[in-house]
């Protein structure tokens, strides 16, 4: 499966994130491409509901949104980039060693029809940062979907 998944740099595979929060009634749909560059920069770019370019590089994420000014952050500050960074980075690059080393990594189906089930193993990340599913019906990772535990809405 990760040897489907992997593609030699620089390579780019198409996404799909569905993220689940307490305060939407669906879960918000992020599509775009990820992105792993010959120099080891690993680049998401979203293209829709909203356009949006996060480099994760040299210890840091540099985010880039139209109308607005970059921000840069260390990684340090924020562990789920970091995370994103070496398992997306791993799963790119077809290294399982790194893959497994960050995310404890669950995987099922048979060819052309699987999914990969990745739970950090950095017990710092957030609530939110929780784990991630990958299900595709093609060679490349087709669909990500973040879990977050769900809470619950106060009636007020």
């Amino acid at each position: 499966m990760l040897r489907a998944v992997a593609r030699p740099a620089p390579s780019r595979t198409p996404f799909v994130e569905l993220r689940d929060s307490p305060m939407l009634r669906q879960p918000l749909r992020l599509q775009g491409e990820y992105r792993r560059e010959t120099d080891g920069r690993l680049v998401r770019q979203v293209t829709s509901p909203y356009a949006e370019t996060t480099t994760l590089a040299a210890g840091e994420a540099l985010v880039e949104r139209a109308g607005r000014a970059p921000r840069r952050v260390a990684l340090q500050q924020v562990p789920e980039l970091a995370a994103i960074q070496a398992g997306f980075g791993a799963l790119l690059a077809g290294d399982r060693e790194l893959l497994q080393k960050t995310y404890s990594v669950q995987a099922g189906g048979v060819r052309g029809q699987w999914r990969l089930q990745l739970l950090p193993r950095e017990p710092r990340l957030p609530p939110r940062c929780s784990g991630s599913n990958c299900t595709a019906a093609a060679p490349s990772c087709a669909a990500w979907k973040a879990i977050r535990p769900r809470v619950r809405r106060s009636s007020r």
